[in-house]
């Protein structure tokens, strides 16, 4: 008999605040800690195992840095950049910056990796810095969902702090008039379709957060309100 095939590698995208997405391999554990929600402070995520690209445009105005955490360093941003991180099983570390810098912080001290510059820390080895590694795969998904997003249009109907979000609204919805409410956000799903439906209930920080199924799923269910229409069916309206 054949021997089975293997799973396609799985990947993700998460959106955090300002703009900011970070993008997940396969098998990647991530741990998202801290983002302030008022005074300086640090936004702080962990990164466990696999591999990932983190996207920084721009920094909130009460956070003066972004933090990358990971078993034997940590990663400092503080200016607009592209880096990405991988973790390998001999205990070896690898950091990638395609764009800005970064500060890469070990017991052994402290290493300032630039534009495309590759950092490389292994087990009992001195850090070695060089050219930026060539792309693999998961760089060019990355791409690709770089030229997706740059390609959406931005609204007039979507409030100014739901712009990382529109690429979703473009690709899976269109805008409709609802009576009483002016516009909203019709997603493209099957008839007899809901809201609140595909996906469950979970506690994060002490409060109960949808986590929605369908791909578009976080900017519709955490930000304004579902209207049932007659005329128009399920929609969504943006906050004011």
């Amino acid at each position: 008999p054949m021997p089975p095939t293997p799973p396609p590698a799985q990947k993700a995208e998460i959106q955090l605040p300002a703009g900011n997405t970070v993008r997940l391999g396969d098998d990647t554990g991530l741990d998202i800690r801290a983002f302030p929600p008022a005074g300086a402070g640090t936004a702080s995520v962990r990164l466990d195992r696999g591999m990932a690209t983190f996207y920084i445009r721009r920094l909130q105005p009460e956070i003066v840095a972004f933090q990358v955490d990971l078993p034997q360093a940590s990663i400092q941003v503080s200016i607009p950049s592209t880096l990405r991180t991988g973790l390998f099983p001999d205990g070896s570390l690898q950091v990638s910056v395609h764009s800005g810098e970064v500060i890469v912080e070990t017991p052994g001290g402290i290493t300032e990796v630039r534009s495309r510059q590759t950092l490389r820390l292994s087990p009992h080895q001195p850090p070695q810095l060089y050219a930026l590694a060539p792309w693999d795969e998961f760089d060019r998904w990355n791409d690709l969902r770089d030229i997706q997003l740059a390609r959406a249009v931005r609204t007039p109907y979507l409030p100014t702090d739901l712009t990382p979000y529109a690429p979703d609204f473009v690709a899976y919805g269109h805008w409709v008039p609802v009576p009483e409410y002016g516009y909203g956000w019709a997603p493209i799903v099957e008839p007899g379709w809901v809201p609140f439906q595909q996906g469950r209930w979970i506690s994060w920080r002490g409060e109960l957060v949808w986590l929605s199924h369908e791909p578009w799923g976080w900017g519709p269910f955490h930000y304004g309100r579902w209207r049932f229409h007659p005329a128009v069916g399920w929609a969504w309206i943006p906050p004011v």
